[in-house]
């Protein structure tokens, strides 16, 4: 595969660097972004970023003749769509992908208002929870007793060891969990149960597995090896 990029130095530049070792495909040009198009033997592919202002007839020249055309996200993907059938999706990587930590602190309730079914499916979907409290279905860092004055030391340690809080309540008067966190730099993934949304914190709805699962699925990036593998499975389906 002969790859066309930008050669500056930016995120374009490692997008194609990241793909110049493929071997596969030799009869297809990939050119990254679509402003390097130019007419050549064998197939093409074109990567688009989003419609540049004042570009729009070299985006939509190139997007009528590539044979592959992939953008970085669905909304430029709409625009691809205005003018052929088909276009696909993938985005850019990152090195900084690092295994998350979520925390959840409290002690849970036979009432089961804590919502702690949702910190049960966390781990089973293999999700790293850390709680400071008792009764969660997960690794408990230390009991709930850190609001002792004697004791705060333990719960900044504890806030220095997860990425993000989790509420998972479905009834709060609070939390104070969600002001200790935020107080301490630390995001905050709630539902709308009592004050939650009165702070910026990363929303989901309230008792709802899924909308929660798929909060947490948006906070893991894709790395660039990933960003290679689907490039690779793309070609291969296209290109047979």
């Amino acid at each position: 595969m002969k790859v066309v990029r930008h050669n500056d130095g930016w995120i374009l530049t490692r997008m194609g660097m990241e793909l110049e070792d493929v071997q596969e495909f030799p009869n297809l040009t990939y050119f990254i972004n679509y402003s390097r198009y130019y007419d050549v033997e064998g197939k093409t592919a074109a990567l688009f970023t989003h419609l540049e202002p004042g570009n729009e007839k070299r985006f939509s020249d190139c997007a009528k003749k590539v044979d592959i055309a992939i953008a970085m996200s669905e909304k430029t993907r709409q625009d691809v769509l205005k003018y052929r059938d088909d276009c696909h999706v993938i985005m850019g990587g990152t090195d900084c992908a690092k295994p998350l930590t979520f925390g959840v602190v409290g002690r849970t309730y036979s009432s089961g208002r804590k919502g702690e079914y949702l910190i049960e499916n966390m781990v089973k979907e293999g999700y790293n929870v850390l709680a400071l409290g008792e009764g969660w279905p997960c690794p408990i860092y230390a009991p709930d007793t850190t609001n002792v004055k004697y004791n705060t030391d333990v719960r900044e340690d504890y806030y220095s060891k997860i990425d993000y809080l989790v509420i998972p309540s479905l009834i709060e008067g609070g939390p104070i969990p969600l002001i200790d966190a935020l107080g301490l730099g630390i995001p905050v993934i709630a539902p709308d149960v009592g004050w939650a949304w009165d702070f910026s914190v990363i929303r989901y709805e309230r008792g709802e597995w899924d909308s929660l699962n798929k909060v947490l699925k948006g906070l893991t990036p894709p790395t660039w090896d990933k960003w290679k593998q689907d490039h690779l499975e793309l070609f291969s389906e296209a290109l047979g």
